[in-house]
């Protein structure tokens, strides 16, 4: 009788059990911002699955409303996005400061400047994305409120073309700080963060729809890209 009482808890314990073995298996379903797709969610992932070889990922990567309207409608389990409308139906399990940045090639003449304030770009072309980049919206608020003039040579729907844009022409991108890190790394371009003081208040959000149960995979994953976002 003894056993047969055991045999539940155990088989209930085994999850736990196969987590701490690194054996979890099973599929994690995360929509992310462009800016976090190319660098920090695939290098988070490589090293967890390391210890975790049996977790599967499917990533979407796609502007903020739609990858919360897909969270609320199940069709993904978390995401890491930029400035998500706050709701009671969305949980946030960890948020940091993203500070929006002016994305220069190093021969740009304000290359060599710590700061920059959106005015400072005013003389020089620059590559926007368009309406759907939360980093648009930011820009347009600020310039609505002011005499800010940009001189628009391009507006693009991914992050990659605007780079590759100032990489080629010169011309300033604007993204948020998480997603410059790759080519300042190479030496390519160079981050310079805007002090506007609307531009400063960004924050990278990773939630989950409100009131789910998230399976094992995905709870202990969050684990570990909540760690990576706190080292940021």
């Amino acid at each position: 009788a003894a056993v047969r009482r055991s045999m539940p808890d155990m088989r209930s314990a085994e999850p736990q059990i196969e987590q701490l073995r690194g054996l979890v298996r099973g599929t994690v379903r995360i929509g992310c911002a462009e800016s976090v797709a190319t660098d920090l969610i695939p290098a988070t992932i490589a090293h967890y699955q390391q210890t975790h070889p049996g977790v599967q990922f499917q990533i979407v990567s796609s502007a903020t409303g739609k990858l919360v309207a897909s969270l609320m409608d199940d069709e993904i389990e978390l995401v890491l996005v930029h400035d998500p409308e706050p709701s009671e139906m969305l949980r946030v399990i960890s948020a940091v400061a993203q500070p929006l940045c002016a994305m220069l090639r190093p021969d740009h003449p304000l290359a060599g400047r710590e700061t920059l304030r959106l005015a400072d770009c005013q003389k020089y072309p620059v590559a926007l994305g368009d309406r759907s980049f939360g980093s648009r919206r930011l820009l347009d608020g600020v310039m609505a409120h002011s005499r800010i003039a940009l001189q628009v040579a391009v507006e693009a729907s991914t992050v990659q073309t605007l780079k590759e844009f100032t990489r080629q022409t010169g011309a300033i991108s604007f993204q948020f700080q998480i997603g410059t890190q790759n080519e300042v790394r190479r030496g390519e371009l160079v981050s310079i963060p805007l002090t506007d003081r609307a531009l400063t208040h960004s924050r990278l959000v990773l939630a989950s729809r409100a009131n789910r149960m998230l399976p094992i995979a995905t709870l202990s994953f969050v684990e570990a890209l909540a760690n990576r976002l706190a080292a940021l």
